[in-house]
């Protein structure tokens, strides 16, 4: 159990689990576990080398960051940037003009 509670410190540190009146919001933390259990695997398994579990856990803290998405096909993880707020802001606008929404 030492170990959970480390990852959930860990989880809390990051800022992926707030509590706000009793109730606890955790909405990375779910994929964020599931990294960190493909990162023990892969290093166990000796795919991946100390210096790549470090660049993987960079890689965490960048999604719990929200500033990637992390997608899954089959054991392989794929790193996406999202767009920024502005460009965002800009295919909606060119979305609502195509459309003629007002």
């Amino acid at each position: 159990m030492k170990k959970k509670n480390n990852l959930l410190n860990w989880f809390y540190q990051e800022g992926t689990i707030e509590e706000r009146e009793n109730v606890f919001f955790a909405p990375k933390a779910f994929i964020a576990n599931t990294f960190v259990n493909w990162i023990k695997k892969q290093a166990r398994n000796k795919n991946l080398t100390p210096g790549d579990v470090e660049k993987n856990m960079h890689i965490l803290r960048l999604f719990l960051k929200e500033e990637v998405e992390l997608e899954w096909k089959g054991d392989t993880i794929r790193v996406i940037k999202p767009p920024s707020p502005a460009a965002k802001k800009e295919a909606h606008q060119q979305y609502r003009e195509a459309s003629n929404i007002e």
